[in-house]
């Protein structure tokens, strides 16, 4: 969320002084925290099977075994979920 909202205030589509309220309301949406060790070396091997970075491997990894619908504006992220049948929006 910090990098989207880093994106859209460079863009000029959000004001700086708001990204720190809009990134509180965001972690606020969260129910579950995940620690990222837990999948880092499955996301891994993802990445390298799927020649995709690690870091969107880790949404479809966490999203994978936990049975959750990877929400995701990111349409190759989603095209990639829809691929390997993680139910995405």
């Amino acid at each position: 969320m910090a990098n989207v909202l880093l994106k859209y205030s460079r863009g000029g589509f959000i004001e700086k002084t708001i990204c720190d309220k809009l990134l509180t309301l965001a972690e606020s949406l969260i129910d579950d925290f995940v620690d990222i060790s837990e999948n880092n070396h499955e996301a891994l091997k993802e990445a390298i099977r799927l020649n995709h970075s690690v870091y969107d491997m880790l949404f479809i990894t966490i999203a994978r075994s936990r049975n959750a619908v990877l929400l995701t504006l990111d349409k190759r992220l989603k095209d990639l979920a829809e691929r390997e049948s993680i139910p995405s929006r």
